[in-house]
């Protein structure tokens, strides 16, 4: 590096330095392309766990399964009347909302 001006690259200097900044570039690749791949994997995941769709009960749940997840489920009983529950499951344990 030039005196005085850190960021203006000298050519003249040769060996290490130039080996050092030339690994912290390959490095700072492999780190931008890793943690991008990171992101695109957790962006793909499905949060959907549970999808149920019959004639008289419906039931979905999202979140992460075995941290935390929220959900409802409908259901209609025998007499025609039609039921929903909405829960939270998570580490405080299930819990109906409403």
């Amino acid at each position: 590096m030039s005196e005085g001006r850190p960021w203006v690259y000298n050519t003249a200097e040769t060996g290490a330095e130039h080996q050092l900044l030339s690994c912290n570039h390959t490095n700072m690749k492999f780190l931008v392309m890793f943690l991008l791949g990171l992101v695109v994997l957790a962006a793909a995941r499905p949060n959907d766990i549970i999808d149920i769709d019959e004639d008289h009960l419906e039931h979905e749940q999202e979140g992460i399964a075995g941290t935390a997840v929220e959900g409802e489920y409908t259901w209609v009983a025998p007499d025609g009347t039609e039921h929903e529950i909405e829960y939270v499951a998570n580490k405080f344990g299930f819990q109906v909302v409403r």
